[in-house]
Parts: structure tokens; C-alpha cells; sequence
């Protein structure tokens, strides 16, 4: 099959026709950016070969809110036939098909929709738009943008096409008709002993449940018995211990020696007791200790707190009288910086008071000058003004427009060339007869001499002689040659009397003259705005200023010669301000200073009066502590209650050697030993004895049930569910093992089928993947690529080798069909986007092999990286401005 011709209109984005043309029987590269109509294109093909123009997918193709019909024209040809396609999709009338072949044929409607599904083999959807397993093999072999990367799937019908090439091959494979049917009675057979799972079922699944039920049981009461004869081993096991309990009189001793280490523990807890009190009472005695010494610490520190509070209070006096001392020659320099600053400050305002008299006067010279100069600019700005109104009142007086002018010299030329005309059509007569003789000019008689002017055919008769016919004009119509120059010269003058003129030189003469006035006007209207940029409003507002301004000013006299001397009196007042600004600095300087020492004396007194105030409060403590107890009463009741605390503290240590002799961890570990012991022998004794009434009470109820002679009957039984079992197998064995046989021929018959693909796909692959094997199953699906011994599957390799791959077995499905005569058209749109350099490299020559055997369209939105693929380049620009 080979695309010849493509045109496009009203569909989608192609508002404008879209024509595609001269398309190459091989290698087509169709290049466009994004969003230019690469994918539509597709759409298109897809929508006039495969959709019914009626369907309810028409109204896809239609943009948004246009009330247009989508129309696709296809020319292509299937083997040595021509065919032309043309469809209108529209559910209304103006909706339809018609194709046509080169043979004469022709199909229109439903009929030519059914003719081409016939001729490319798929068939129309039901309802809606048509989906791939519609499309037969384009579905296969048009692959559209974003999809190149996933597995290659093929429905029904291209599967039953691609078999379809080498159904005898397959047949003979899969062991004809005889070989199926023998086939499905042993897997008919299988099922009878398998599932789905290969798990057991029916007789099979029945003798083997039989058999565990069987070998259960036998494990049940095997396990009975041998538990029968373990609790009467335990029997007597738990008698004999229990009887040496008794004969060792265990129990007994264990609570005489008990009874021992009660009384010696009576005994050390008599000596705790002790020990205990001597620790009381050598607390008390610490605490009286610890009270005598604080009391001592106390009085200490009121002593030594007095002094320090005597010494400090003479060092603050002292620091008063050193800071009062510096803060005298500071405060002295503080007033004399302060006269200066008061004298300086003074003398700063006369000079600023002069200086302002002297600027003052300075600015009322300058602003004579400026008031001179503005009376000056405004009088000529005046005069510009008058002359520029004078100008345009002489330019309206006499108004002539160009257009009017222009008009008058169009009627005068139309004019004089209808006048010239008229003259050089019209026939002039000139007579002169001798008197007496006449002649007749149409009904009018002529005698004498003169002349007429023929504007029509007439006859001049001539007596005795015959008439002559004049024809003036050479056939033109004289008369209206002659109205038409009447009627322009007519209007020529209607218009020179409304414009007020003779001629239309005067007509010109007076257009020249406004010419010169309205340069005239331009001329004094620039001016003006030179000397009145803000008009002459605004130069009289700027005079009026000046004006208020000298009279805000005064007319206050100052000398006039010393108006030179304004910038040695600003020199004088900025040298005079500079020095108030360095006796302002020392002043700061010097009032932080007095501020300093002055807050330190306010500070140096506020301590002294605190030192006195604390020596004063030190005392009277003191003597009050004195006088409660004096110094000398507590040194001696300090001195007693260390004492009495060496004597306590020596009863102490011998009451705890007393203690320690008798060893009381190691008696409190062995009562506590003998108490667990005896519990432990309580205990055991317990459980001996309950365990010994049990046993005894089920090995009487054992021993009634007869387990021997139930285990005897069961293993009976058992043994002829093994056989059972064993007979059963051997069945479902040899029918799963002639199934499994047959299954792995058919599977490696299977294998078989994909081989013819495989053999057109391994060229391509070669030169992409050096060594390496495609994976196809037996319904021809390309599922992994076999390298170095690996079996990779197809979706675990990378979106670019998976686009590649896809690519590479749709070229072998194609190939493997076109030997065969079916059609067949590769269309790839941007299929290789995710392939480096060097693939996208390897594929453009692997595709321009393909071309050779049949027609490839390739979309894509790099055009560069295919301009040296060799095939037919083509861009959607240059079919747009072919359409």
C-alpha cells in the first residue's frame, strides 16, 4: 500500500487546507514542531480509511464551536491499482463518502465505506470511533505518539493475518486434525485425576484422603499407647520419690533447724536495738554541737562584720573628699565655656542679621534684572502672537483646499482632453457656392459660403449628381463627445464661481498665497513658543511673581558698596558659626565631665551615709547579742558539747563490735534459706502426692479401653488404603506423563510458529543489538530479548530499547506480510524520542532498509536529526502553503 496524496481541511487544527504531496514509495520524513498538526495527520488517515463518516467520532475532528465539515482526500494505491478517497464527516447532509479506482469503478456512501474495508482488511466499529483491534494490521503498523515504548500487542485479527501467511506450516506443526483431537481426549482424561493446579481430584483425591484418614488414626493411637505406657513409668517414678521423702525425715529436720535460727535472731536484733539508741543519742548530741558552733559562728561574724563596717566607712570618707575636690577646677571651666558660647552666639546673630540685609539687597538687584528681561520677551512674544493672528486670518480670507484645488485641475484637464477629442472626431464642412446654386445638407438648404459642424451621419445632395454621406466621428458618437465636454467644462465653472475665482490659475495663485501665510503663522507661532514656552499666560504669571516678590522684599536701603562684601561677611559668619560649633563640643565635652564627677561625689555620699547608717546597726547588734549571752558563756558550752559528743560517739563503736561479732548477714541468709527450703519440701511433697492420685485414676481408665487392639485393626485398614492408593496413582501417573509428553511437542510445535517472524526481525536487531535473540510466544508477541545467556523480559528494559524493539518487530510483521501480497504502510509518529544519538543513528539506516520493500511514514518534531535519513523530506510549513 502507498500513500500518493493527502489533502486536509476544516479538520481539527488544520483550518487551512493541509496538502500532502509527491509522498516517495519509500522513506517519507514528515517534520513539524509541536502543536503544528504531526499527530493529526494521523488522526486524519485513521479517520477517513477506518471511521464511517456519520459516526459520532466526526464530531472529534471539528475545532471547538466551528460550525464547519472536516474533509480528507487520500489518493493511494494497493498493487497496480489507483485509488481516490474522499469523506465529508458529518452526521447532517452534507456528511458522505465516494471512492474510486483507477479500473473505472465506482462506490459512494456505505458502499464505498464497505469496498474499502474489504480491500484493507478490518472492519468498522459498532459504535464510536474505530480502536486498533479494528484496524486490522494498520492497527499493528501505525504507531502512534507516546506509545512506542509499550509490549506490542496483537488482537485477533492481526494475529489470524500474520498465521494466516503460513497456516499450511502451522497445520503440519500442530499434527493436523488427528493430532488435536488427540490431543483433547488425554487432556479430557488428565482432568480426571488433576485440577487446574495439578492437585489431585476425584477417585484419586478420595483414595488419598482415605490414607491420611487412616494413617491419622494410626498415628492417634500409637501416640495413646505410648503415652499409656509413659505415665505408668511416671507412676512409679513420682511413688519412689515420695517414699524417700518420708523415710528421710527431710521435712523434720528442715524445721528443727528452723526453730534454731529464730532464737539466734532474736538474739542480734536485741544488739540492733542497742546500736539504734547509740545512734539516737549520738544525733542529739551532734545537733546540740552544731547549735553551739553556730551560735559561735554567728557572734564571730557580728564581730567581724562591725570592723569591716568601721573600716569602709573611713575609706568613703576619704573618696568624698578626693571627688569633691575634682569637681571644682571642672565646674569653674564649665561657666567660663558657657559665657564665651553666650558672647559667641550674640555675636553670630548681628552678623546674620547683616548678612540677610546684604542678601536681601543682592536679591532685589537681580530681580530688576529679570523683571527687565521678562517685560522685554513678553512685549515680543506680543508681537509674535499678533503677527501669527494676522497671518492666519490672511490665510482664512480667501480658504482654498488642496483637495478642491486638485479637484479644479482634474475637470480642467478631463475638460480640454474632451475638447480635443470632440475636435479631433467631429467633421467640419466648409462651403462657397455661386450665386444661384444650392445645395441640401440633410433638410437644411445651403447657399452662398459658410460652415457647419457634422456632429451625425447626413447626406449631402447633389443636383444632378447623386448625395454623398458624411459619417463624422470615424463611428464614434460625435454629439456625445461633444455633451460630455460641455458638461465638464459646465461643472468647471459651477465650481470656480462657489471658490470665488475666474480660473484655475487664479485658483492656484490663491492656494500659493495661504501656503505663504500659513508659513507665516508657523514661523511666528515657533517663535513664540521660544519665548513663551508656557504661553504668554504664563510669562505674565512669572512677571506678576517677580513683582509680588520685590514687594515681599522692601524697599529697605542697604549700601551699595557692600553688596561686593556679601561673601566675605558669609566667610566671616561660617568662621563664627565654626566656632560656636567647637565651644558647643567642649561645652559637651565638659558637661559630660562635670556630669561624671558629679554623679560620682552624689554617689561617694550616698555610700558614707550608707556606711554610717550600717556601723551604727553592726553595733547595736552586737551589743544586744552580748547582752543575751556574753562571748566567754558561748566559747564554754561549744567546748561541752564536743565533748559529750566524743564520749557518745566511743559507746557507738563498741556496741556495733558486738553486733558485727555476731554476724547477722549470715544468719539473716541462712533463715532465709531454711524458710525457702522448707516451702520448696511442702511443695513438692504436694505435687507428689497430687500427681500420684492422678495417674493412678487414669491409667485405670487406659487401661479399660483395649489401645492394642484398636492399633492392631487400624494398621489393617491402612495397609489397604495403600494399596488403594498405590493402584490409583499409577493410573494418574501414566495419563499425566502422556500428557506432559504431548504438551511439551505441542509447546516446541508452538515455538515453531514464531520462527518466520523471528528470521525477518534477527537483520534488524543484529545491527542494534550485536548477539543477541528476541523472545517471542506462541501468539507472536515480541515478550524479552535474549543476550549473554540472560533472558531480559520487555518491560524491564528501558523506555528507548523498548521503543527500539517495537519498532524492529513491527518491521518484521510488515516484512513477513508483504511477501505474502498483503498491504502494507509503516507510520511511525515521534517513535524515537528517547533514543540516544547513537541508536536514533543505527534505526534511520535499519528504517531506510525497510523502505526499500514498502512505503514508511516517519512524524517527527526533529526535523534536523533526520534531514540525512536519505529518504523524501517534507515540512508541514511547505504543506500548508501548497493547501
Amino acid at each position: 500500500m502507498q500513500i500518493q496524496t493527502l489533502e486536509i481541511r476544516q479538520f481539527r487544527l488544520f483550518q487551512d487546507p493541509l496538502r500532502l504531496q509527491g509522498l516517495s514509495p519509500g522513506l517519507n520524513i514528515i517534520a513539524g514542531g509541536n502543536e503544528e498538526g504531526k499527530s493529526t495527520i494521523l488522526l486524519a488517515l485513521q479517520a477517513v480509511l477506518f471511521n464511517r463518516y456519520n459516526s459520532s467520532a466526526a464530531e472529534r475532528y471539528v475545532r471547538y464551536a466551528a460550525a464547519v465539515t472536516p474533509q480528507v482526500d487520500l489518493q493511494f494505491q494497493l498493487g497496480a491499482v489507483t485509488y481516490w478517497l474522499n469523506k465529508r464527516f458529518s452526521k447532517r447532509r452534507d456528511g458522505g463518502a465516494f471512492l474510486k479506482a483507477s479500473t473505472g469503478q465506482q462506490w459512494e456512501g456505505p458502499a464505498a465505506e464497505e469496498q474499502l474495508a474489504e480491500l484493507l482488511g478490518f472492519s468498522h466499529a459498532l459504535r464510536g470511533g474505530s480502536k486498533m483491534e479494528h484496524q486490522g494490521i494498520s492497527g499493528l503498523l501505525w504507531l502512534e505518539q507516546g506509545k512506542a515504548y509499550e509490549p506490542v500487542l496483537l488482537n485477533e485479527g492481526s494475529r489470524q493475518r500474520l498465521r494466516a501467511t503460513f497456516s499450511g506450516e502451522l497445520e503440519e506443526l500442530l499434527g493436523g486434525e488427528e493430532g488435536q483431537v488427540l490431543y483433547r481426549r488425554i487432556q479430557e482424561q488428565r482432568a480426571l485425576y488433576f485440577d487446574k493446579r495439578d492437585k489431585p481430584r476425584g477417585a484419586y483425591r478420595e483414595a488419598q484422603q482415605q490414607q491420611e484418614r487412616m494413617v491419622a488414626r494410626c498415628q492417634e493411637l500409637h501416640q495413646a499407647l505410648a503415652a499409656y505406657e509413659q505415665k505408668v513409668a511416671q507412676l512409679a517414678t513420682r511413688q519412689q520419690r515420695l517414699q524417700g521423702y518420708h523415710e528421710e525425715r527431710i521435712l523434720a529436720r528442715t524445721e528443727s533447724r528452723r526453730g534454731a535460727l529464730e532464737q539466734k535472731a532474736a538474739h542480734i536484733q536485741g544488739l540492733v536495738n542497742q546500736v539504734q539508741s547509740d545512734q539516737q543519742q549520738l544525733h542529739r548530741l551532734q545537733a546540740e554541737r552544731q547549735a553551739a558552733e553556730q551560735a559561735w559562728q554567728m557572734r564571730s561574724q557580728a564581730i567581724q562584720e562591725s570592723q569591716r563596717a568601721e573600716d569602709s566607712l573611713r575609706t568613703r570618707q576619704g573618696v568624698l573628699a578626693e571627688r569633691h575636690a575634682a569637681l571644682q577646677p571642672v565646674q569653674a571651666r564649665l561657666e567660663q565655656i558657657k559665657a564665651e558660647l553666650l558672647q559667641s552666639r550674640e555675636q553670630e546673630s548681628r552678623q546674620d542679621a547683616l548678612l540677610r540685609q546684604a542678601r536681601a539687597a543682592r536679591e532685589r538687584r537681580q530681580l530688576v534684572v529679570e523683571q527687565t528681561r521678562q517685560e522685554r520677551m513678553l512685549a515680543e512674544a506680543r508681537q509674535a502672537d499678533e503677527a501669527r493672528r494676522h497671518a492666519l486670518v490672511q490665510r482664512d480670507a480667501w480658504p482654498m483646499d488642496e483637495r478642491q484645488l486638485e479637484a479644479l485641475r482634474l475637470l480642467e484637464r478631463d475638460g480640454l482632453l474632451a475638447e480635443e477629442l470632440f475636435k479631433a472626431v467631429a467633421t467640419r464642412l466648409d462651403y462657397a457656392l455661386r450665386e444661384g446654386q444650392t445645395l441640401r445638407l440633410g433638410e437644411e438648404v445651403l447657399q452662398g459660403q459658410g460652415s457647419r459642424q457634422l456632429l451625425q451621419k447626413v447626406s449631402l445632395q447633389l443636383p444632378g449628381l447623386g448625395e454623398i454621406t458624411l459619417h463624422p466621428g470615424g463611428g464614434q458618437d460625435v454629439a456625445k463627445l461633444q455633451q460630455t465636454a460641455q458638461a465638464l467644462s459646465g461643472r468647471l465653472q459651477r465650481q470656480l464661481s462657489l471658490l470665488g475665482v475666474a480660473s484655475v490659475g487664479e485658483a492656484s495663485e490663491r492656494w500659493r498665497q495661504q501656503q505663504v501665510w500659513e508659513a507665516a503663522a508657523q514661523q511666528q507661532a515657533a517663535r513664540l513658543a521660544i519665548l513663551a514656552p508656557q504661553g504668554l499666560a504664563g510669562l505674565q504669571d512669572g512677571l506678576a511673581q517677580l513683582l509680588a516678590k520685590r514687594q515681599q522684599l522692601g524697599e529697605e536701603s542697604f549700601p551699595e558698596e557692600n553688596l561686593e562684601s556679601v561673601a566675605a561677611m558669609e566667610e566671616g559668619l561660617q568662621l563664627q558659626k565654626s566656632r560656636i560649633q567647637a565651644l558647643e563640643g567642649a561645652y559637651t565635652q565638659q558637661e559630660g565631665d562635670f556630669s561624671r564627677l558629679q554623679m560620682a561625689w552624689i554617689t561617694a555620699q550616698a555610700d558614707l551615709r550608707f556606711s554610717q547608717r550600717e556601723v551604727q546597726e553592726r553595733q547595736e547588734g552586737l551589743q544586744a547579742a552580748r547582752g543575751r549571752e556574753a562571748d566567754e558563756a558561748v566559747q564554754t558550752r561549744l567546748a561541752q558539747a564536743q565533748a559529750q559528743e566524743r564520749q557518745q560517739e566511743q559507746r557507738l563503736v563498741v556496741s556495733q563490735r558486738l553486733l558485727q561479732a555476731e554476724n547477722p548477714e549470715r544468719v539473716a541468709l541462712e533463715r532465709e534459706q531454711t524458710e525457702q527450703a522448707l516451702r520448696s519440701i511442702r511443695d513438692e511433697l504436694q505435687r507428689l502426692e497430687r500427681e500420684v492420685r492422678d495417674l493412678t485414676v487414669e491409667l485405670n481408665t487406659l487401661g479399660q479401653r483395649g489401645l492394642a487392639e484398636e492399633l492392631a485393626k487400624a494398621e489393617g485398614e491402612l495397609d489397604l488404603a495403600n494399596r488403594q492408593v498405590e493402584h490409583v496413582q499409577r493410573q494418574a501417573q501414566a495419563v499425566d506423563l502422556l500428557f506432559k509428553t504431548l504438551d511439551e511437542a505441542l509447546g516446541r510445535a508452538k515455538a515453531q510458529v514464531s520462527l518466520p517472524i523471528i528470521r525477518r526481525m534477527q537483520p534488524y536487531l543484529q545491527q542494534l543489538f550485536p548477539g543477541a535473540q528476541p523472545i517471542l510466544n506462541e501468539d507472536l508477541e515480541l515478550c524479552g530479548l535474549q543476550r549473554a545467556a540472560w533472558n531480559e523480559l520487555f518491560t524491564d528494559l528501558s523506555i528507548g530499547t523498548r521503543e527500539q524493539l517495537a519498532i524492529l518487530v513491527r518491521l518484521a510483521y510488515a516484512d513477513l506480510l508483504r511477501e505474502r501480497g498483503s498491504p502494507v504502510l509503516l507510520l511511525l509518529d515521534d517513535a524515537l524520542v528517547n533514543s540516544d544519538d547513537q541508536r536514533r543513528d543505527c534505526m534511520k539506516k535499519i528504517l531506510f532498509q525497510a523502505a526499500r520493500n514498502y512505503q514508511i511514514l516517519l512524524l517527527t518534531c526533529h526535523g534536523r536529526a533526520y534531514r540525512d535519513m536519505g529518504g523524501h523530506f517534507v515540512t508541514l510549513q511547505d504543506c500548508r502553503e501548497a493547501g
